[in-house]
C-alpha cells in the first residue's frame, strides 16, 4: 500500500510479491572477464541479497536459495541498447537486413550473445517458478 500512494485500491494488482532471485546487469567485460572494479562489487551481491532479502522474505524455501546465484548475468551490450531504442525493437526482434549495424562482426556476435543470455534468463525464471 505504501508504494501505491494515492492509487485507488481497485487499480492495484492483487496478491503478494515473491522474490525469486536477482539479475546482474550492465557489467563490462574485457578479455572475457568482468572488469576488476565491477567484479569486486559483483562479489558482494550474494551476501547482501542473503542478508536483506533471502533471510527476511522466505516462502516455501524458494527465497532461501535465491541468494546463492543470480538468475542470469546480463553484461553491458554496448550500442545494442541504443539500436533497440532507435528502432523501437526488442533485441530478439533485430533483423540483419534491417539493422545495418548487425553487419559489423563484433556487434553481430554481441547480439547473438545477448539473445542467448535473455533466452537463458527466461528459462531460469520458468525453472524457479516450476519448482515453486
Amino acid at each position: 500500500m505504501a508504494v501505491a500512494g494515492a492509487t485507488p485500491q481497485d487499480h492495484l494488482i492483487q496478491g503478494r510479491a515473491l522474490f525469486i532471485g536477482y539479475i546482474i546487469n550492465a557489467f563490462n567485460v574485457y578479455g572475457e572477464k568482468v572488469v576488476k572494479r565491477q567484479r569486486e562489487w559483483l562479489e558482494k551481491i550474494p551476501g547482501q541479497v542473503k542478508e536483506f532479502l533471502s533471510e527476511k522474505h522466505c516462502r516455501n524455501g524458494l527465497v532461501e536459495r535465491s541468494w546463492r546465484n543470480s538468475l542470469q548475468n546480463l553484461q553491458d551490450y554496448g550500442q545494442l541498447t541504443a539500436i533497440s531504442m532507435e528502432n523501437q525493437l526488442a533485441l530478439m526482434e533485430f533483423e540483419e537486413g534491417v539493422i545495418g549495424e548487425l553487419n559489423l562482426r563484433g556487434t553481430k556476435e554481441l547480439h547473438q550473445k545477448a539473445c542467448s543470455q535473455f533466452n537463458q534468463l527466461s528459462d531460469n525464471i520458468l525453472a524457479v517458478l516450476d519448482a515453486y
